[in-house]
């Protein structure tokens, strides 16, 4: 299946910390949120179609500057139908400012202080309503909030 990332639009809501990037694939959309400490990956299935949750799903992060996710990698086991998608906790703005648990903070940068931004990859599964044919979404992209 083509990979196919047809737009890239970040949005700002009235809350500071609340922002969501929304990305379309073929058969669906990629909502990205940053609220209440946390990274959310949320999957919108496009008119009549709908999720498959039996499906190996993952996301994966990287090149993250001024985040402190606590994992890169999330997979089947971890994903939330209610969302439906991912939920990635953050440490504390302390915690990762001050840099003390290293484990959280690998891999990132702090080259522009005040601005996060990350890169991700997030397999998606979506079938048609009665379930006879599934397809996959791959997003590819970089998020700023």
């Amino acid at each position: 299946m083509k990979k196919s990332l047809c737009a890239l639009l970040l949005l700002v809501s009235s809350s500071p910390i609340l922002a969501a990037v929304i990305a379309k694939a073929p058969n669906s959309k990629l909502i990205i949120e940053q609220n209440e400490g946390q990274l959310v990956f949320k999957i919108e299935p496009n008119k009549d179609l709908a999720i498959s949750t039996d499906a190996p799903w993952s996301v994966k992060i990287s090149n993250v500057q001024n985040l402190a996710p606590a994992t890169l990698s999330l997979s089947r086991k971890d994903f939330d139908a209610t969302i439906p998608g991912f939920k990635i906790p953050l440490a504390k703005n302390e915690e990762k400012l001050s840099g003390q648990d290293k484990s959280r903070t690998a891999g990132t940068k702090t080259k522009n202080p005040g601005r996060s931004s990350f890169t991700y990859q997030m397999k998606a599964f979506i079938c048609t309503i009665d379930k006879k044919q599934c397809f996959k979404d791959v997003f590819d992209g970089k998020a700023e909030f």
